[in-house]
């Protein structure tokens, strides 16, 4: 039986980029017209992977009690990140396409962090414009992560010696990510927080 998560699974194995109706029923081993039940054309088939993927976690990320918001936007922030990087692509498909569409657990988990914000002192209009603004920052920096990896080899010792050893010398307590992250939370805070 033809299930969205079979679906979702065989586009997540495809090389980035290269998700499609087709691809996707050969990856299942089913005609087209059964992935066409689930998914009507290509944007319905990235909304079905994002939905699988948020929806793996069981939880969207919760704020301690004792965690102000810049700590609770770098939390979320580094979830995203997590969830989206486990899943090879779909950064770069969101981006490329400038998907801003809706899924039902994507919805559970903006929910759930507007409402953390709001308890952080964000009015709610003010706690959806935080939001957008860091999930749209978050899975354009996987992306170009990806782009990085895949593409342009950054990670690879041999085409790229120098940017090895200097990853590999960075401190383990912090990152680029980190550091970018950090500044954007604060600036975050400083425009939209109470």
């Amino acid at each position: 039986m033809v299930t969205p998560e079979r679906i979702a699974d065989a586009a997540l194995s495809l090389a980035p980029g290269r998700w499609s109706i087709a691809a996707v029923a050969e990856g299942v081993g089913v005609s087209e017209t059964a992935v066409y039940r689930h998914a009507a054309n290509n944007e319905e088939l990235l909304v079905l992977v994002i939905d699988h993927v948020v929806g793996r976690e069981q939880e969207p990320p919760h704020r301690e009690a004792d965690v102000d918001a810049v700590a609770y936007l770098d939390h979320i922030a580094r979830h995203v990140r997590r969830l989206v990087s486990a899943s090879t692509g779909v950064a770069s498909a969101i981006v490329t396409t400038g998907w801003l569409g809706s899924t039902d657990h994507l919805d559970l988990f903006l929910e759930r962090c507007l409402v953390e914000l709001s308890a952080v002192g964000f009015s709610a209009v003010d706690a959806d414009a935080a939001l957008n603004l860091l999930l749209n920052w978050t899975v354009r920096w996987v992306a170009g992560e990806e782009l990085a990896d895949s593409e342009l080899g950054f990670t690879d010792p041999v085409k790229t010696p120098r940017l090895a050893q200097a990853r590999d010398q960075a401190p383990a307590n912090e990152t680029l990510f980190d550091r970018h992250l950090r500044a954007l939370s604060i600036g975050i805070v400083a425009e939209f927080g109470s």
